[in-house]
């Protein structure tokens, strides 16, 4: 079995949660014993759901601050089932690609809700990580230079009058760091 398969369970049993507000060991052994699925598989299903249900009211709180002109309670539970087993993943599981849950998601609430579901939820997962990376990049970032470098860099500098400075291309030395570097080294 695969991972879309066991990510289809634990949306499952996700979606039962909503209903029941609480775990259902039944239905969660029965899913677990219906289904041909390897280790990795049951083990992924049993520790999100249970971490999905003792996280239940912060995810649906993360949610809720990411919807616009609606309520939670509003949301389709098959939409909202979505939505909360992708922010689970992006918050908790490294190995599974931001994008691969948000695709994951998207391709739940079109085959389990309405035809125009699954533009809400990218919706809302897009600006939801658009926020994630935001707070990131706030996040105060240091850079450590030893005084050989900054040697080096003041003996490359000169002083240009107004008109030189125009005419001057300047090229990108190892010095420059860009928004890029920043980026990638946040991840």
């Amino acid at each position: 079995m695969s991972r879309k398969v066991a990510r289809e369970i634990l949306y499952q049993l996700v979606f039962e949660y909503l209903f029941l507000k609480g775990v259902n060991k039944d239905t969660l052994e029965l899913m677990l014993i219906d289904n041909n699925l390897s280790d990795d598989d049951k083990s992924y299903i049993n520790d999100s759901y249970f971490g999905i249900s003792g996280r239940f009211d912060g995810l649906v709180k993360e949610i809720s601050e990411h919807i616009i002109d609606f309520k939670i309670d509003r949301i389709f539970k098959t939409d909202l089932a979505a939505l909360i087993v992708a922010i689970y993943e992006i918050k908790t599981c490294d190995g599974i690609p931001e994008a691969v849950s948000v695709n994951e998601a998207v391709n739940l609430v079109k085959k389990f809700s309405t035809e125009k579901s699954y533009s809400y939820v990218n919706g809302v997962l897009s600006g939801y990580l658009k926020n994630l990376h935001t707070e990131d990049l706030t996040e105060p970032y240091t850079i450590e230079l030893d005084e050989t470098e900054l040697d080096e860099t003041e003996s490359d500098t000169t002083e240009l009058d107004d008109t030189e400075a125009d005419e001057t291309e300047f090229e990108e030395t190892e010095s420059d760091i860009t928004v890029q570097d920043i980026e990638d080294n946040l991840e």
